[in-house]
């Protein structure tokens, strides 16, 4: 697909949003509810779309898209969670039963990302005071854990709650990220910073299976396309980042791309369309949700269920995950331009949006932002667009 028809996707995309929100750029319904009439306001939303309003001013150079950016930017300054003193985000609910200003790590993170990208644009200092507020919150609210019994590295809490007592591991491996920005940035302590971008390293890395692939997190052995490319984003934005443990580092990004794009692990097949969940044969034979995962891939594909497919922002975390590792793998580009090639041909809608999944036509804000960022981030990848051609 030519980078002129994907900027145009991209265009098509920002048209439906404005009919269907207009200013409130993340206020929409959610897969969470399973239901388009229960509307709320996902900070998760705002700063993933803001994060690809700035990749298409990066492209077009159209002040418009700055300005949108900077709009998602400022509703997350004024609604973050009264809960804190520092900056930090959580979810529009009450999920399990935790109080609805909990603030979550993910969340915050994905917020962080938006607040980079547009200090990067213009060095301005508000943004760098609200990244160093994030990092506090991190540190000193949210949380950490210390593993001196298997990787020696550290894992950040999904939330500060007794409900999410482990390690669910995209939210160490964007910790990973985020904390090796700050560092390149020059953002809180320079040292302090590195210590934790590489302790959060070190653990991801760690906790790799031999296979190539990480599981969900400690208490869940599942393997998920959307987030097995969280992982993968928050490593690589790392070793980008700060340079540590180059060329080690590669290895583990080769094994993992090795592992989405081989002839037995496959998620992703040659023809575009990934899978939601892979089983692993490495279970923990206690693991009752395991099985589990197992069984339900048996029955999709036995009776080849179109659930079975990953739900569609899956294709737009996964392509801009890879886009970061165009430089490091030269099959990244060609496995992007499959998912992209088999998510738009099979998955956008006339009105300019994308299906929730093969059997579920609706668009949810958060799901369709992800495609959004994903394939803006994928156009600026140095070598697209050179010749018109993919």
């Amino acid at each position: 697909m030519t980078s002129e028809k994907i900027l145009e996707i991209l265009f098509g995309l920002h048209q439906w949003r404005e009919g269907y929100n207009k200013d409130n750029i993340g206020f929409g319904a959610d897969e969470i509810f399973n239901n388009e009439s229960d509307l709320r306001h996902y900070p998760h939303a705002y700063a993933i779309w803001g994060t690809g309003y700035v990749n298409l001013y990066k492209i077009t150079h159209d002040d418009f898209f700055l300005r949108k950016a900077k709009s998602c930017a400022q509703w997350l300054i004024t609604n973050k969670s009264p809960r804190y003193e520092e900056f930090s985000w959580g979810l529009p609910l009450d999920r399990k039963g935790a109080d609805p200003n909990l603030s979550f790590s993910v969340t915050s993170l994905y917020c962080a990302n938006l607040f980079d990208s547009l200090f990067e644009l213009k060095q301005e200092s508000e943004y760098a005071d609200i990244l160093n507020s994030i990092r506090g919150w991190i540190l000193h609210k949210n949380g950490y854990v210390l593993d001196l019994d298997q990787t020696r590295g550290i894992w950040i809490k999904y939330a500060n709650h007794p409900k999410w007592p482990a390690s669910i591991y995209n939210a160490t491996a964007m910790s990973a990220g985020f904390f090796a920005k700050l560092y390149a940035r020059g953002i809180g302590d320079k040292k302090e910073n590195a210590y934790f971008a590489a302790s959060c390293a070190r653990y991801i890395l760690g906790k790799q299976h031999p296979q190539g692939f990480w599981h969900y997190g400690d208490v869940f052995a599942k393997i998920d396309l959307i987030h097995s490319a969280l992982v993968l984003e928050g490593i690589v934005t790392f070793v980008h980042y700060s340079g540590f443990f180059k060329p080690e580092i590669f290895a583990y990004i080769q094994k993992n791309i090795d592992f989405l794009d081989g002839n037995n692990n496959k998620i992703m097949q040659k023809n575009g369309y990934a899978l939601e969940n892979y089983p692993s044969v490495f279970l923990d034979p206690f693991d009752i949700k395991g099985y589990r995962q197992v069984i339900l891939f048996i029955y999709n594909k036995l009776f080849k269920k179109e659930a079975l497919e990953t739900r569609s922002y899956g294709y737009g975390m996964a392509v801009k995950a890879l886009s970061l590792c165009t430089s490091i793998n030269d099959r990244a580009q060609r496995i992007c331009d499959n998912l992209i090639n088999y998510l738009c041909a099979q998955h956008l809608k006339c009105d300019g949006s994308f299906r929730f999944r093969g059997d579920v036509p609706h668009s949810y804000i958060r799901m369709i932002g992800h495609i959004f960022e994903g394939l803006s981030a994928y156009l600026l990848i140095p070598q697209i667009g050179q010749d018109g051609e993919n």
